[in-house]
């Protein structure tokens, strides 16, 4: 385990709109700020929500439309490759009460409204890529 003190350096509130794309334009916000760490959670309405499942060193893709319920989104920002990333993960429910979850992608699009929180922290945070796992984690070092 390894674990990095920061600080809050200002709070986001961020309101998106009918049809914009719930991971790009979360995306485009976050360096337009330059936010270079910070954390987020949101609640809103999606008609099309597309995540993925992490199998064998790539996503697996799970897409609905539907008129769904943002139940919980969830997520951090820290620098990839030297820019601001995103990375989310997304509960939505449909009518019936019935849930399902994963990482978002792109491709997710706002049906109503979603309202996100989103706190950042003075000091920037990288990402490693992993060799074993295939992925790029979060670099504590």
């Amino acid at each position: 385990m390894k674990v990095k003190k920061n600080e809050i350096a200002e709070v986001l509130v961020i309101k998106l709109e009918k049809g914009e794309d719930l991971l790009e334009t979360l995306s485009t916000v976050v360096e337009k700020e330059n936010v270079e760490a910070g954390f987020f959670t949101g609640i809103g309405a999606l008609n099309r929500v597309k995540m993925g499942i992490f199998i064998e060193g790539k996503y697996e893709e799970i897409v609905i439309e539907d008129e769904l319920e943002i139940v919980s989104l969830l997520g951090n920002v820290s620098l990839k490759d030297g820019k601001p990333f995103v990375h989310a993960h997304i509960i939505v429910s449909k009518r019936d009460g019935s849930a399902f979850g994963g990482h978002l992608l792109p491709g997710s699009i706002i049906s109503v409204t979603c309202e996100i929180f989103l706190i950042k922290l003075k000091n920037a945070i990288k990402r490693g890529f992993d060799e074993e796992i295939k992925l790029y984690l979060l670099d504590l070092d």
